[in-house]
């Protein structure tokens, strides 16, 4: 009912927060897509990363986003209005600027001088591939991600899926998505593929921020008969990938997942296929979803499968589960995880840079 009476003030990573604060901070230092830039409109909008409750507002500079929570009675500022460029809280009024300075307080009147300390927390952002990306670590030397199958495009031509919310982490869905062993079972009805064949291990080139997976796998489903189909996988760190499907003889398609933490064992993914426009999206295989609809065949097949996870946390470690030859890729992908200083032990200290 009460809050101790030494109790701290609130932090950015809520302290009820299930992502330990080791690997909090790690991906704290990464930027991170929260929504489509055409999703928010005049109104603010409410969006969610790694546990920190975030609202995204038009400031009169670009768009900010700030700690979803009003400095003075812990109201949340995305039920609230935007007005002139400023975020408005709805209980007492209060306003705040693009960088998070408080500039009207109505119980004070109109030419009341604003102490500095009347702000609320903000974090950088960005606009890039139509997204809004953000970053919660104000010191961090990451920059914003580079996706080679979106580059060159203008926004009218970038086709999203339908960004919907996942009930695993992002970590267990970028997995699942380079997973070959899986394709042949759980989208059997939708890629098809021998389930008892042989699958080869993928290919496996490391590189500085990233990892290229090369690897081929025979499709039956959408094709007159079974067809070689070429796959390339580019992980970029920690959570995206550009992804390129060929078949044999034909003319494959480029698209782009990523699945951005929402928190531990939720997470929000955008895909997207550079189109020639809006809508040749739902012309490819049926992996997306259209906008409005659900998250599409291929996607729900995935979920369903993984909704059966014992344990949501991914390990790193290569003791806790058997592997297979096929989960070299799986392998380099942990092995970087822990390269990045994810699933150390409290207290033990983080690569340098």
């Amino acid at each position: 009912m009460f809050l101790p009476i030494d109790a701290a003030p609130p932090t950015v990573r809520p302290t009820s927060s299930e992502i330990r604060p080791g690997d909090w901070a790690v991906l704290a230092r990464f930027w991170h897509p929260v929504a489509k830039a055409e999703d928010l409109a005049e109104a603010p909008l409410a969006v969610k990363l790694l546990d920190v409750d975030l609202v995204l507002y038009r400031a009169q500079d670009g768009v900010t986003a700030a700690l979803d929570m009003c400095p003075h009675r812990w109201i949340r500022l995305s039920a609230g209005t935007v007005t002139d460029g400023n975020i408005v809280c709805p209980f007492h009024g209060l306003a705040f600027d693009g960088t998070g300075q408080c500039v009207h307080v109505p119980a004070l009147g109109r030419t009341a001088k604003l102490p500095a300390s009347y702000r609320v927390a903000t974090f950088r952002t960005a606009i890039k591939y139509g997204m809004i990306w953000v970053c919660l670590d104000d010191d961090s030397q990451e920059p914003l991600p580079t996706f080679e199958a979106l580059e060159g495009y203008d926004i009218s031509a970038l086709g999203f899926g339908n960004v919907c919310l996942w009930p695993m982490s992002a970590a267990r869905q970028i997995e699942n998505f380079f997973d070959l062993a899986h394709l042949p079972l759980i989208h059997a009805t939708t890629l098809g593929g021998d389930p008892n064949g042989k699958i080869k291990p993928a290919r496996i080139e490391e590189r500085d921020q990233s990892l290229l997976f090369t690897a081929s796998f025979v499709e039956t489903v959408p094709f007159e008969k079974p067809t070689e189909c070429f796959l390339s996988y580019e992980l970029l760190l920690p959570f995206g990938i550009n992804f390129q499907s060929r078949p044999d003889g034909g003319q494959g398609f480029a698209s782009v997942n990523i699945a951005s933490p929402t928190t531990a064992h939720t997470c929000r993914v955008f895909q997207v296929i550079p189109v020639g426009k809006p809508g040749d999206i739902f012309d490819a295989p049926p992996v997306f979803g259209s906008p409005s609809d659900g998250p599409g065949v291929i996607n729900q097949q995935d979920i369903d499968i993984l909704s059966h996870l014992r344990i949501q946390d991914l390990p790193i470690s290569e003791k806790l589960e058997i592997h297979l030859p096929v989960d070299n890729v799986s392998s380099a992908y942990r092995r970087r995880l822990r390269q990045l200083g994810l699933g150390r032990a409290e207290g033990a200290a983080l690569p340098a840079g």
